[in-house]
């Protein structure tokens, strides 16, 4: 592949693209110019972006050949797909991913996005040399008769024990209260009227509650019962799947979003403070590493 032209074409966008970061910014924003006359809904538009920023990352950083990004409109969903020059390699099954689809390398919290935003996604041998991820956003799944691609609870995936050790309540109570509070807020500001950026985090704010949802609720129990006791830590105790670091990744940017929309006035929610941010940093990385077959360690913040 010749890498450094681009090629649009009616039906669809082809970015030939260096293994270079500067790659990624660019093949996002010719996709978001491009698809916004495709007739697709917005927050289609959005999650294509994202996801073709989540593969694109993941070619330059890991397979670190030549690149081709394509995208191209599928009713009113958008397929997109990243093309490399690395091999396939056999690996076990991978949680969230098509079971009839050859498996990629690619690994990482990028894929978790992917797999939370993509209708259906996988990886197959190139024609010729290399592999193609790609991934369908806004369409139904290519098959049906099986459950979501989207991480749950009830997709079938291997549930994995995940604590939280010595959490603060303070934090946790904080945290709690304030993301009540945005996806209130959020709930209701959808009528008529509301500005487009709104509308489109309301829409975000349902999947994070949806991803969250098996590890808020035990969040909830906990804080609730250790203040019944007077104690000023918890311990966490969950059984999650690939939907709860998927949840706060995409919830991380939510939040971010979100601080943007408060400053800019079209939002009450305050932002949560500093400390409260680092906490959940925190917690994403130790759900991470827990993920990865680290054992807990305890939250480092002051109870």
């Amino acid at each position: 592949m010749g890498m450094s032209s681009t090629v649009r074409e009616a039906s669809g966008l082809v970015l030939d693209l260096p293994p270079e970061l500067s790659s990624v910014s660019s093949a996002r924003a010719k996709l978001a110019e491009m698809a916004g006359g495709w007739g697709c809904p917005r927050e289609v538009v959005e999650d294509a972006c994202l996801v073709m920023t989540e593969l694109l990352s993941n070619g330059v950083l890991h397979a670190r050949t030549s690149l081709r990004a394509v995208a191209a409109p599928q009713g009113a969903g958008i397929r997109v797909e990243v093309h490399d020059g690395s091999p396939l390699p056999v690996l076990p099954r991978i949680a969230a991913m098509p079971q009839d689809e050859d498996l990629c390398a690619a690994t990482g919290r990028g894929l978790a996005i992917v797999a939370a935003l993509a209708s259906s996604w996988g990886c197959s041998r190139a024609t010729g040399e290399g592999k193609v991820v790609w991934a369908e956003i806004g369409l139904p799944p290519a098959h049906p008769t099986r459950a979501s691609r989207r991480p749950a609870a009830t997709s079938g995936q291997t549930l994995r024990p995940i604590c939280a050790e010595r959490v603060p309540l303070r934090l946790l109570r904080a945290s709690e209260e304030h993301l009540e509070d945005l996806f209130r807020e959020l709930q209701v500001a959808t009528g008529a009227g509301t500005p487009g950026c709104v509308a489109r985090l309301a829409a975000r704010a349902e999947r994070v509650k949806a991803l969250l949802a098996p590890a808020r609720e035990p969040a909830r129990r906990a804080l609730w019962e250790a203040s019944q006791r007077g104690q000023p830590v918890v311990d966490l105790d969950m059984m999650a799947d690939d939907g709860l670091l998927a949840g706060l990744i995409l919830g991380g940017k939510l939040l971010l979003s979100a601080r943007w929309a408060a400053r800019a006035g079209y939002l009450l929610t305050e932002p949560a403070d500093a400390e409260v941010d680092h906490w959940r940093e925190w917690l994403k990385l130790e759900v991470e590493g827990q993920f990865a077959g680290r054992p807990p360690r305890p939250c480092p913040f002051p109870a």
